[in-house]
């Protein structure tokens, strides 16, 4: 049955839009029959069927089939019109079809216009995916104004401390913070090969303390929010290590112990994609929680006793469950990196078949999330973090080898998918953006230049 599942999500698109011309179709065949009925000329009839039908399509095809969460007033009004010039040139094809099959070759008024469904259909899909619909997929929304935004009690952050500030998207939050004019308090483990990664500017401050260390940590200084970035056996083994995960969720209440001590009102701690083990669909808040690893179920559970005990000792709690983030400073074992490297070493890189539906958010992106998030996040709510868009995994890969050397060697299909391989992974982004604002702006070509150039420039001198 999962090979069915699996050829469902890679044409649910076309599957929407044959379902949304069911519709059209039903709605069109009425109208047209019951004019028949009053004796009214087929064409005419016709024509009253192709206007109701079309509105009826458009509705469905700017909200389910080619959906974009965030439009703009602009953008609606070229989609309407490049969406009934398509639906025009189809319904013109279909007048002169019908005129065929009911003068020329004699066939029932009645059935002529099912023939012609098996037709237009068809070329309708081509023509909305490939224009009118277009920039609705592309969208980088720099223009776009999100619908709703939480405009409660926002969050004034004027200072913030991180745990795992060396990471990728610890760093990347740091240099966000930094444009924000936010004083950072940055803590990393002793002797970090990788403190080289927290930005150096007069608004951070380095604490060295490892995790079993946090309740340690003191300042004279009052804090605005948390950020819970560190987390010990996130690879390998060490994924399904029991007692280390177990001890990771108990740093986890550590750091909301430190966060209430250094007077923050908020704490954000990162959770994990594990948490939601296989699923079918996009991710979101409500998506049921079967996660299968260690690791998955040690970020599972700290997310919800730490909300238990943020409530218990008066401070805000959010939880964010991240899906594939990539960019500079990324871990090398990641796709994303591995691939770079291997390509700009002139190695040939191996993948599965790349068939997987995978969701990409850049670095820059997920740090403003998090920005947005401290000031706007709801207490107690689980947010899910990504893109909000899912492609076929060999679509990334080839833009990466395109965007390096179009021309040079990768080896799809050369590595077999793993037991109980992932082949759907996508986040729900609505809640996210309705109660912050958060849409994603850096698209995968360029967040993959940004990527590329910090690689060259820092790796490959």
């Amino acid at each position: 049955m999962k090979w069915i599942f699996e050829l469902m999500k890679k044409y649910e698109q076309f599957i929407k839009f044959a379902v949304v011309g069911v519709s059209n179709l039903t709605i069109s065949l009425l109208t047209y029959y019951i004019l028949l009925i009053f004796k009214v000329d087929y064409q005419v009839a016709n024509i009253f069927g192709f206007i109701t039908g079309s509105a009826n399509g458009y509705f469905w095809s700017n909200r389910w089939v080619f959906k974009q969460k965030v439009t703009t007033s602009k953008r609606s009004g070229k989609s309407i019109l490049k969406f009934y010039l398509t639906y025009l040139t189809t319904w013109l094809l279909s007048a002169a079809l019908l005129y065929v099959w009911v003068e020329m070759l004699g066939i029932s008024a009645g059935i002529a216009p099912i023939i012609n469904v098996f037709i237009t259909t068809p070329i309708n899909y081509i023509f909305n995916k490939l224009w009118t619909f277009k920039e609705h997929q592309k969208i980088t929304v720099s223009e776009a104004v999100p619908e709703e935004v939480n405009e409660g009690n926002e969050l004034v952050i004027k200072r913030a401390v991180i745990t795992g500030a060396t990471g990728m998207i610890g760093s990347a939050l740091i240099d966000y913070l930094v444009e924000k004019d936010v004083e950072v308090l940055a803590i990393c483990r002793k002797d970090s090969a990788k403190i080289v990664n927290i930005p150096k500017h007069q608004n951070v401050t380095i604490k060295s303390a490892s995790l079993d260390e946090l309740e340690t940590i003191t300042s004279d200084l009052e804090y605005d929010v948390c950020y819970h970035f560190a987390w010990d056996g996130t690879f390998g083994l060490s994924r399904n290590d029991a007692y280390l995960q177990n001890q990771n969720v108990k740093y986890t209440l550590d750091a909301i112990k430190m966060a209430k001590r250094l007077g923050c009102k908020k704490f954000i701690g990162a959770g994990s994609q594990a948490e939601y083990g296989p699923q079918e669909g996009n991710l979101s808040h409500n998506t049921p929680t079967k996660p299968e690893t260690g690791y998955g179920i040690a970020k599972y559970c700290a997310g919800k006793l730490g909300a238990l005990y943020a409530k218990e000792i008066g401070i805000e709690h959010v939880w964010v469950r991240i899906l594939s983030v990539y960019g500079p400073k990324d871990g090398d074992n990641t796709m994303v990196m591995s691939t770079i490297r291997r390509l700009l070493n002139k190695e040939i890189p191996e993948f599965t078949k790349g068939e997987q539906m995978w969701d990409y958010l850049y670095c820059e992106d997920a740090a403003r999330a998090f920005y947005l998030m401290a000031e706007k996040g709801i207490d107690q709510k689980v947010y899910c973090l990504g893109g909000g868009q899912a492609r076929p995994l060999k679509e990334y890969i080839m833009e990466i080898r395109d965007e390096i050397d179009a021309e040079q060697e990768i080896n799809l299909g050369a590595v077999p998918y793993a037991k109980g391989q992932v082949m759907y992974l996508c986040a729900d982004i609505d809640e996210l953006t309705h109660d912050t604002g958060f849409i994603p702006k850096v698209s995968f070509n360029e967040g993959i230049q940004k990527t590329i150039n910090y690689l060259r420039n820092n790796e490959c001198n």
